[in-house]
């Protein structure tokens, strides 16, 4: 999958990148979002051409000679496939921890395995693992350009290019939650040898809709035991719908914040439990009180009203 990639000012004096037609040092450019974490894609000139230069007529396996004999990128085969590996990639580049390891191999026949904690690479623990052609098997990594579902533009990565620059510091991982996987959840009764247990009722739709609105946290919240406070506040008098518009402040607020998606935002159970966390969300709009200076003008117009214009006639 194509990836979005940093560029900085530096990449335009190269005194090598220079001497090389526009179009290859383009294509050098495509090539970092094409390449996976160790810097390495398939070397299938066809996929390229369609990937980076649909639209163009221009040689990419030429371009990529080019590159190759300027010192920018290597060519090789393993294991019956030829690759490229981008020189220097890692030393300018700091891809997203949450990115998959390499499922091409080094010119030596070697994947890089990185450890992992909660989907994100741990810094300085990868290990080398030797890949046999009979195992070596290569998945595409070449596949139309998907943009993150919040900002394609946003930077997971530090600055390629052969000028020796400082590694930017290290991405923090993201979830791939969805709003799918966050209504997937249904309660229920646990695996056991009784085949005969019956089936929990379904959420309430009171419940679903208190779930719908309540802010997007950065990986999935346990809906069971959301469920449950639900439920106890309900049996302590609390009305279903004071709820649900706690939950929509909530998440108003978070979002004028810029929080939506990250840890900051609190659990649904935390939200409702015995804290009363969700108590001053009620009958208000927090998120357009808090906002300060950068709130919207708009949201801070008054209600018009004939009264207001007494000599005026509608």
């Amino acid at each position: 999958m194509a990836r979005a990639r940093n560029i900085k000012p530096g990449f335009f004096s190269n005194e090598l990148l220079v001497d090389l037609p526009a179009f290859d040092r383009l294509a050098f450019i495509g090539l970092w979002c094409l390449a996976d974490r160790e810097g390495r894609l398939e070397d299938r000139v066809k996929r390229i051409k369609i990937e980076l230069f649909p639209c163009d007529d221009y040689d990419v396996n030429a371009g990529l000679s080019r590159l190759a004999a300027a010192g920018f990128i290597t060519r090789y085969q393993v294991a019956g496939h030829s690759v490229i590996e981008i020189v220097n990639f890692q030393k300018h580049q700091s891809p997203h921890g949450s990115e998959k390891d390499s499922l091409l191999p080094d010119a030596d026949g070697y994947l890089t395995v990185h450890e992992r904690k909660k989907n994100v690479v741990v810094t300085g623990s990868n290990r080398k693992v030797l890949v046999s052609e009979r195992e070596f098997n290569v998945n595409e990594p070449l596949e139309p350009v998907n943009p993150p579902f919040d900002n394609a533009l946003i930077p997971d990565c530090g600055i390629l290019n052969p000028d020796s620059l400082n590694q930017e510091s290290k991405a923090l991982g993201v979830s791939d939650e969805t709003p799918a996987d966050r209504d997937s959840d249904q309660p229920g009764n646990q695996e056991s040898g009784d085949q005969s247990a019956k089936p929990a009722k379904a959420y309430s739709d009171e419940f679903e809709a208190f779930w719908r609105e309540y802010p997007r946290r950065h990986r999935a919240s346990p809906k069971p035991e959301a469920w449950k406070k639900w439920q106890a506040r309900l049996k302590s008098g609390v009305s279903p719908h004071d709820l649900i518009t706690a939950a929509t402040n909530y998440r108003l607020e978070q979002e004028s914040f810029g929080k939506l998606g990250t840890e900051f935002v609190k659990q649904p159970s935390t939200f409702l439990g015995a804290g009363e966390h969700w108590t001053p969300y009620v009958g208000t709009q927090p998120a357009l009180k808090s906002q300060g200076p950068q709130a919207s003008a708009v949201l801070s117009v008054p209600k018009h009203s004939q009264e207001m214009y007494p000599n005026d006639r509608f």
